[in-house]
């Protein structure tokens, strides 16, 4: 499937459903700055759509919350 969204990207830029389909993938797998990034192209394409609106905040926050620890050991080894 993967394949496929990113032939219709570069056959299709201006839609925006092949981009919120890939950046599905991307966080899927994990790859949260990839999900972030085809997110942020289907905005660009369609301002208005919802599901990559929703898509991209919710993979804002869980980058957040996956790089809290990391935050959080800094702040130990400044107190330090």
């Amino acid at each position: 499937a993967k394949n496929a969204f990113l032939e219709a990207t570069r056959l299709r830029p201006d839609v925006a459903a092949p981009w919120l389909n890939l950046g599905l993938i991307y966080e899927q797998q994990g790859q949260l700055g990839p999900a972030i990034a085809h997110f942020r192209q289907a905005l660009y394409v369609d301002p208005n759509n919802a599901p990559a609106k929703t898509a991209l905040q919710l993979t804002e926050a869980k980058l957040k919350v996956r790089e809290l620890p990391r935050q959080i050991e800094s702040l130990e080894i400044a107190r330090d």
